[in-house]
């Protein structure tokens, strides 16, 4: 009994690690762009099924040359993915309403079976990550 309840600790330690879920490889591998080296990770989630993604905190010049650099968009009310973090993010959430998110910008695309929305707030100099994987156990 004491054995689980150190297992169940340890879970809910790990759990609550901020950058647990991130893997910069693997993102950097589907997405094909490289997170500047001032990001610092606010939080991270992986529900373990088809989705991950990681809120990261971006100094102001590095976050205007990674959005130059991978020619983000401006939100406005373009068309653009839904962003399934804001059902698993607790600490920061970007506005992504349909009318909403005009100082927003955004890129998004596909690999294989994968596919990617980056959102950036130059007010906030937060990037939001988010990657879509298939659900291989098929649930």
């Amino acid at each position: 009994m004491r054995q689980l309840v150190g297992v169940f600790i340890l879970f809910i330690f790990l759990g609550c690690s901020k950058g647990m879920f991130y893997d910069e490889a693997y993102y950097e591998r589907i997405s094909g762009m490289h997170i500047p080296a001032s990001a610092e990770i606010i939080e991270s989630y992986d529900n373990g099924e088809f989705v991950t993604g990681t809120t990261f905190s971006i100094n102001q010049t590095d976050l205007q040359a990674f959005i130059k650099r991978y020619v983000f968009k401006p939100k406005g009310n373009a068309f653009a993915p839904p962003f399934l973090g804001n059902s698993y993010l607790r600490l920061e959430k970007p506005v992504y309403g349909h009318k909403q998110g005009q100082d927003l910008y955004i890129h998004f695309g596909t690999k294989g079976k994968n596919s990617w929305l980056y959102i950036v707030d130059l007010k906030s100099n937060r990037l939001w990550t988010e990657i879509q994987y298939p659900d291989m156990a098929g649930d």
